[in-house]
């Protein structure tokens, strides 16, 4: 795949290891839980990218080229699955008939009634390491 040029195509994200046949695409304060992600799939596959995204809708030129090209998409937001990052990527590669995995590491859909720290969120309703 050419990933070349991604830089480019417009901002909104950063690339923080190049793009390849799987990345891993955050947003928001998780930078921890994809690195650690990183981490373990670097133990599966060979070379994996990381991709920080900071401007959500529209999606970034760049970042709708790696999701085009490819093979599995990792999601790890801090937000629900429905109407997050996700469903917006989800859409995308629907509506373009894209041929491409799409993993979803995100919090439980539910209402959250108690209160925490971040950590605290995370671990409780789906972002704790033993969820990926």
């Amino acid at each position: 795949h050419n990933f070349s040029n991604l830089i480019h195509l417009g901002g909104g994200f950063d690339i923080l290891k190049e793009p390849r046949d799987v990345n891993i695409i955050y947003t928001g304060t998780v930078y921890k839980h994809a690195t650690a992600l990183l981490n373990k799939l670097q133990n599966s596959f060979q070379k994996v990218g990381l991709m920080n995204l900071f401007q959500v809708k529209p999606l970034p030129v760049g970042i709708l080229k790696v999701i085009a090209e490819s093979k599995t998409i990792y999601v790890i937001e801090e937000n629900s699955k429905n109407s997050g990052l996700s469903s917006i990527i989800g859409e995308h590669i629907l509506e373009n008939q894209i041929s491409v995995k799409l993993v979803s590491i995100s919090l439980t859909e539910k209402m959250i009634f108690e209160y925490g720290d971040r950590d605290w969120l995370r671990d409780k309703y789906g972002l704790g390491e033993i969820d990926y």
